[in-house]
């Protein structure tokens, strides 16, 4: 995996994130769809903590090399 593309989806999840709760804030969608919202963005922000620990591995693993 390339910085690039950790950067580019680092930067996606957090606008998707707070796109989330804007609409859950603002109830621009039905309050039953508030469960499922805020499951996607703590996937969304899961899959972000993990991915920045295996680019952070892996850049300490070229710079100790």
């Amino acid at each position: 995996m390339n910085k690039k593309f950790y950067e580019i989806f680092n930067y996606s999840s957090l606008i998707v994130v707070l796109g989330v709760l804007i609409l859950m804030l603002t109830k621009a969608v039905p309050v039953e769809w508030f469960v499922y919202l805020a499951s996607f963005a703590i996937i969304l922000i899961i899959i972000r903590i993990f991915l920045r620990i295996k680019i952070s591995l892996q850049t300490r693993k070229k710079t100790q090399e």
